[in-house]
């Protein structure tokens, strides 16, 4: 396990970091916690990465057509 730092006054240990809210990213998050492994998860702008700022996104895998902000709130809910 790694420590990355101070975080709000106190030391945490996590054993995957992702970097990046994007598709990608908060994918590679949900399956690795899901696989039990302490997980955190750095984005500079807002969930769902630049594809949240679409207004419509065509041919997602298994959605014909969603707009950013919807499928940013998908993975959220997914997440918890």
């Amino acid at each position: 396990m790694k420590q990355i730092g101070q975080i709000f006054g106190e030391t945490r240990m996590y054993n995957i970091i992702v970097v990046g809210g994007g598709p990608a990213g908060i994918t590679a998050g949900i399956y690795a916690r899901r696989a039990g492994y302490k997980t955190v998860l750095f984005e500079r702008s807002a969930l769902g990465g630049q594809a949240a700022m679409a207004e419509v996104i065509e041919n997602y895998p298994g959605i014909l057509e969603i707009s950013g902000v919807e499928l940013a709130q998908r993975y959220q809910d997914a997440g918890r």
